[in-house]
């Protein structure tokens, strides 16, 4: 069986905090520009939903919405993102 490591990428990210979801749609629409939302709607608990390849995501206060390969958006735990991520400077 052959061992494969994960490829460096850079993705965009922002820390989703529930009481600023105008921040988190505002910084996805400026990354898709005029291409449909991914973020689809707001639960009443603050829950993002997201669409993706893979099917619908929920992003809770704290998480991460990175947006990667693929121009899609993701969302990842605050644990497996500091894991997973160093910041880089722009």
């Amino acid at each position: 069986m052959a061992k494969y490591s994960k490829k460096p990428i850079e993705v965009e990210a922002i820390q989703y905090d529930a009481t600023k979801y105008r921040e988190a749609a505002e910084w996805a629409k400026g990354l898709i520009g005029n291409k449909p939302s991914k973020i689809i709607e707001v639960a009443e608990d603050e829950r993002i939903f997201i669409s993706t390849a893979g099917g619908n995501m929920t992003a809770y206060h704290g998480d991460f919405i990175i947006f990667g390969l693929g121009d899609e958006f993701y969302s990842v735990p605050p644990e497996i993102f500091h894991a997973s991520y160093d910041e880089v400077s722009s």
